[in-house]
């Protein structure tokens, strides 16, 4: 709903200016930092229009904000997070026209309490190298932790995979794959599945550790047979 009040521009001279009055709310409340929670706001400045209400793209003259609807202000629900799949940007692309597909373009997303960093992209919102968003965590960077479960059960080769990470304190797929004698694609498609389970995280080059989750369950339910750490 828009209101045109009656506004003195000069001392002799008045004039007639639209003012909008669908969104009634205080002064918009810091972003914060990549990984930070906020938790005490729900109004923030809008990212897509850096707070105008105007797009302007290219040196045009520009048209009114799609995200924000031109009110400048953007309302987030409580928890949020910066969003991993833009950084926060609100664009699909930098200096694009197109909103992010994760946030809509508001740079900020809800999350559910309490979380983790999500296991298969490792809070980046997207698998290396890929334009499209995380499948496990929709982009977001971090997942929920169900109550009363905090990882999945392995199975079979899993568990064997587990030992011998547990053994070396941190292996690649060629190490696995040579321990327990199968092939690296099968190795591959185990540490994927651990992943997935949260058992497992990636370290960087390919380097697999197991999650406090999963020396928990190496140390608890594996304990029928012997098994020696070689890092200690």
């Amino acid at each position: 709903m828009k209101t045109s009040p009656l506004i003195n521009t000069q001392e002799s001279s008045w004039a007639w200016r639209p003012v909008s009055t669908s969104m009634v709310v205080g002064p918009p409340a810091p972003r914060g930092k990549p990984g930070e929670i906020l938790r005490d706001n729900k109004v923030y400045k809008c990212i897509f229009c850096k707070g105008t209400g105007i797009r302007c793209l290219g040196g045009t003259q520009g048209a009114k904000c799609p995200v924000c609807k031109g009110r400048t202000k953007i309302a987030v629900t409580p928890p949020v997070m910066m969003c991993a799949f833009c950084n926060g940007r609100g664009e699909d692309q930098p200096r694009m026209a197109l909103t992010c597909s994760v946030c809509k373009g508001k740079g900020l997303v809800h999350i559910e309490e309490p979380f983790e960093v999500c296991p298969n992209c490792h809070g980046r919102g997207r698998p290396i190298a890929s334009k499209l968003y995380c499948s496990e965590c929709k982009g977001k960077g971090v997942i929920a932790i169900k109550k009363g479960r905090t990882f999945g059960h392995p199975i079979g080769t899993e568990k064997k995979a587990m030992k011998v990470i547990y053994q070396l304190g941190k292996a690649g797929k060629n190490a696995i794959a040579d321990r327990l004698k199968i092939s690296t694609a099968y190795a591959e498609l185990v540490t994927k599945s651990l992943l997935k389970k949260r058992l497992l995280e990636k370290e960087g080059g390919g380097i697999f550790v197991l999650t406090a989750g999963g020396n928990e369950y190496v140390e608890t339910r594996l304990h029928s047979i012997r098994i020696n750490r070689l890092d200690k």
